[in-house]
């Protein structure tokens, strides 16, 4: 919610970032997309830790911890959140358009934990986010 509330008054991410590190607030465990003028970052926020890195061209996240000793770490702990980042880094390279980029978004396959989009009795995708910084726009994909 803090992030929610932020959005309309904040104008980079470094003020975002400085408020989430001043707040007294426990977080349960989020990986945050944001973006703003000067490129995109990923925080992960668990507690009171906060890990922020800026995100390469092309990079593909999903919702496993990368850097914050949090949640899965192997393959076998959380098969397809690795699944899906391992599939996402294979074809993000040869993605040439914004059209193609949402079909993959809602790609499925029969292995579910090679699918993107989720609609299991356990795990559902509500949504992904797709941010184009040089267009300066930010699309949902719904599946």
């Amino acid at each position: 919610r803090i992030v929610s509330n932020l959005l309309p008054t904040i104008k980079s991410v470094e003020e975002c970032v400085a408020a989430l590190k001043n707040s007294n607030l426990l977080f349960m465990g989020y990986n945050i997309v944001l973006s703003d003028p000067e490129g995109a970052w990923l925080l992960e926020v668990y507690k009171k830790n906060l890990n922020v890195r800026r995100l390469a061209d092309r990079e593909v996240v999903t919702n496993h911890f990368s850097v914050l000793d949090h949640g899965p770490k192997r393959l076998e702990d959380y098969p397809s959140s690795f699944c899906r980042l391992e599939l996402g880094r294979e074809r993000i390279a040869g993605i040439e358009s914004e059209a193609e980029l949402f079909a993959f978004l809602s790609y499925r396959d029969p292995d579910e934990n090679r699918s993107i989009w989720r609609e299991s009795p356990a795990f559902k995708t509500v949504s992904s986010t797709i941010l184009n910084l040089k267009a300066g726009t930010v699309k949902r994909a719904h599946g």
